[in-house]
């Protein structure tokens, strides 16, 4: 049969997950993101439900941050107690610390292994601020996904500020890629590339970064001298190029990639339905869905299913591939499919650090303070 499809948690009729639950009796509001632990838990960031869940090897669910209505506020204490604002992803660092995006408070949270909840990026109101400073003190904007490096740095989709940033081990936060809308760049510096309103992040055995340019409906990558090029797609809106080289496919707005030991890349094409797969040698091909929006195809090939919005993936170990089947209210798995689960990446793209530049009022400011020495002097 090939790769075949299941379900994976969802669908049942327990909003409120406040003890454990069986993982196909919880009921599951939008889920963005997907990703595996290291005991091979899935964690869910379930938007609508402004919770991050928790399934574990034993099939059952527990919530292990927010679940308590809309709001920014628990810093400090434990997790299960705080609110969050439409989180979209969540993943587990080497010391067992939960990072997540809580998407609407246009912050980055930390989950640290005593449980506590904490503020670890944003929080300050929606912005474009702090490149060079500490995390903890820049503006960030709807941030969206996450990926880990083997460095200790963590690297996020800042959404609305058409950006790709990371916060280096020391915390210290800078723009590696984008940072102004739009489409252009390839050849240059992928700090002076355009994106737009980017999602999801992955990177590839050599440690290439990929970046789902979801309303340019295309997949960037940066190298690791931070050059940035469009590696699939960029074609305009549309569904077409399967069986083709992937450059000169189409997307539908692309909200996620991932990779396998292979160095195959899994890509969400969101609004076609559909799990794409670009082979090492740039040929593209459905695997999953693409056959309209809808609930169909559990125990069945993967490549006859029905999706609704795909978007956040993840490969286990075992090369099972996880999908936030997000208008389904779901999360599916597939078998059969990619290889394992690629470590993190030892080598990353390497840029050195700028700072933003100056604002109109920064730059009146200092104009002022020149001024001013100058008349003291006379």
């Amino acid at each position: 049969m090939g790769a075949v499809i299941d379900l994976h948690a969802g669908g049942g009729a327990v909003g409120r997950i406040v003890a454990p639950t069986p993982r196909l009796e919880v009921m599951l509001k939008h889920p963005s993101g997907v990703e595996v632990t290291a005991d091979g838990s899935v964690l869910i960031a379930d938007s609508n439900a402004n919770a991050i869940r928790r399934v574990g090897p034993d099939a059952m669910v527990v919530t292990i941050a927010g679940g308590n209505g809309v709001g920014y506020g628990g810093d400090g204490g434990p997790a299960v107690d705080a609110m969050l604002c439409k989180p979209t992803m969540a993943v587990e660092a080497p010391d067992g610390s939960i990072f997540i995006t809580d998407r609407d408070n246009d912050a980055i949270r930390v989950i640290r292994t005593d449980g506590t909840i904490h503020t670890y990026a944003g929080g300050r109101g929606n912005g474009y601020d702090g490149d060079g400073g500490s995390a903890i003190g820049a503006q960030i904007s709807r941030p969206r996904a996450l990926a880990l490096d083997g460095r200790g740095g963590l690297w996020f989709t800042d959404r609305d500020n058409h950006a790709v940033r990371v916060i280096d081990p020391d915390g210290t936060i800078r723009t590696v890629a984008g940072g102004r809308g739009g489409y252009g760049g390839d050849g240059g510096d992928a700090r002076d590339a355009l994106l737009w309103r980017p999602r999801g992040l992955g990177f590839d055995p050599r440690g290439h970064l990929f970046i789902a340019d979801r309303n340019n409906h295309a997949v960037r990558e940066v190298d690791l001298e931070g050059r940035i090029s469009t590696f699939a797609g960029g074609n305009g809106l549309g569904y077409s190029g399967d069986g083709g080289h992937c450059r000169d496919a189409q997307f539908n707005y692309v909200s996620g990639i991932v990779f396998d030991t292979e160095g195959v890349a899994y890509v969400s094409d969101h609004l076609n339905d559909a799990i794409r797969r670009v082979d090492p040698d740039g040929r593209i091909d459905t695997v999953v869905g693409g056959n309209g929006a809808g609930h169909t195809g559990d125990g069945g090939p993967a490549r006859a299913a029905c999706l609704s919005y795909p978007s956040g993936l993840t490969i286990a170990t075992d090369g099972t591939l996880y999908i936030a089947d997000r208008n389904n209210d779901l999360t599916r798995l597939v078998t059969g499919l990619c290889a394992g689960r690629l470590p993190l990446p030892s080598v990353v793209p390497e840029l050195a650090p700028r700072v933003a530049p100056e604002t109109t009022a920064a730059r009146s400011r200092s104009l002022t303070a020149r001024i001013r020495r100058r008349l003291v002097r006379r």
